[in-house]
């Protein structure tokens, strides 16, 4: 029963995901930085065609299950950012951006902002 009543909440979530890995591809990103959840989910919805490296709340590497995906990542010279709005991580790479934070956003969708590539930082380096 519970989870029938929670289906209507669970499929706006997928469709959020769903409208986030596409919105990733769209703007033509194949690697980008993201939170660990965030990371699973645009690998799998985009049937790897973004790969993801994990970042914790202080934009520091995260949990990588899969190395290889963080060394794709880590190896290409444009990454981009997916990043919850208002979350540490994301509050890190707005101070880190400075006045060049509102434009590096590419889109925002579902709660998460897109950053472009030409924005990239790479703190921990």
């Amino acid at each position: 029963v519970a989870f029938v009543a929670d289906a209507p909440g669970l499929r706006a979530e997928e469709r959020q995901a769903r409208e986030l890995a596409d919105t990733v591809r769209r703007a033509g990103l194949h690697e980008v930085y993201g939170d660990y959840w965030t990371c699973n989910r645009l690998i799998f919805n985009t049937g790897e065609a973004v790969v993801c490296g994990v970042l914790d709340g202080d934009l520091t590497p995260g949990q990588n299950r899969y190395p290889a995906y963080w060394k794709r990542v880590g190896r290409a010279a444009r990454p981009g950012y997916v990043l919850a709005v208002g979350s540490p991580a994301e509050r890190g790479l707005r101070r880190r951006l400075g006045d060049r934070a509102d434009s590096a956003v590419v889109a925002e969708v579902g709660g998460y902002r897109v950053y472009h590539p030409d924005s990239a930082v790479r703190p921990w380096r």
